[in-house]
């Protein structure tokens, strides 16, 4: 009990740190994207007046994208709270009506965003992650409508662990880029922030087999 409680406050605290963090980005929309730094290599250079450019020409995709994963870190962890779950339902589920629109809007935004990304494999991944965490809710909120509480639970665990690949691709950028150029590192992380993730909450959950059930059933 003590170790689950800790596990929960350490995703809990991760998610809120990184949302916060993430909102200046949505400020950016409105002050402007910073100015490159001139000693930056070549490829950083590249990578970042792409991105700029991306972020001016699409800021109502980034900003749908952004505000829809922050506010899903921000109420995601809740939702996992056991106690939460047990002893206020009508709080579980109030939140649950927050979580999914902004899911929903992450994602929507998320898989535009991917179209016009840098590299092709940077927009593979922009848009598979996109459609599976759209698709994993997708699966959790049809088991909640069946009743099938137990199948919403490890579905609902699945897709927050695609919410919380905001967490772990900052973890894992910072380190790459000490081996990596900004290009290579970012190409990496942006499978490497969410594909483990999901397959950890596979298994853990175990419910993969359970998938085609709850849509044939």
């Amino acid at each position: 009990m003590l170790k689950r409680k800790i596990i929960w406050s350490i995703i809990t605290l991760f998610s809120i740190i990184i949302a916060f963090m993430s909102l200046r980005y949505a400020m950016f929309l409105f002050s402007g994207y910073p100015e490159i730094n001139p000693v930056a290599d070549a490829a950083s250079k590249g990578f970042m007046s792409h991105f700029a450019e991306l972020f001016h020409q699409h800021k109502v995709l980034f900003l749908l994208h952004i505000i829809g994963g922050v506010i899903a870190l921000l109420v995601g962890p809740f939702q996992l709270s056991r106690k939460l779950r047990t002893h206020y339902k009508r709080v579980h589920r109030i939140v649950g009506y927050i979580y999914i629109p902004s899911v929903l809007a992450g994602g929507i935004g998320g898989i535009s965003v991917g179209f016009y990304a840098f590299g092709e494999v940077t927009q593979a991944e922009f848009i598979a992650l996109g459609s599976i965490w759209i698709m994993t809710l997708a699966v959790a909120v049809y088991a909640i409508i069946k009743r099938d509480f137990k199948l919403h639970e490890k579905w609902m665990f699945a897709n927050f662990s695609l919410t919380f690949a905001a967490v772990t691709l900052r973890l894992e950028l910072f380190p790459l880029m000490l081996e990596y150029d900004i290009v290579t590192a970012y190409q990496i992380v942006s499978w490497l922030c969410w594909v483990p993730n999901l397959i950890l909450g596979l298994l853990y959950k175990g419910h993969t087999a359970k998938l085609m059930f709850a849509l044939t059933e």
